[in-house]
């Protein structure tokens, strides 16, 4: 990860939900004039595991919000979300 801060200033990076501390990732992303945006799992068509913060259809409509705002919660300071 120390190596992609050191891209040139203005490369946006998107972050996944599951790196460790994705707070400071965030901040010295921003401190090096990146933009940062964190990643949303979504289920895919394979319905192959992209871990426990995946949104799923099977999902009551509260689980994915909690989940939703458990990924929101790992960091501050990013422009927005990524549905991937």
């Amino acid at each position: 990860t120390n190596r992609v801060l050191d891209l040139p200033a203005g490369i946006t990076l998107v972050l996944s939900p599951y790196v460790d501390d994705p707070q400071s990732l965030t901040t010295s992303a921003r401190q090096d004039s990146h933009e940062v945006w964190l990643k949303m799992p979504l289920q895919t068509s394979q319905d192959s595991d992209t871990g426990p913060l995946t949104l799923r259809i099977g999902n009551s409509l509260d689980e994915n919000r909690t989940r939703t705002l458990r990924v929101m919660a790992r960091a501050t300071g990013y422009a927005g979300i990524v549905l991937t």
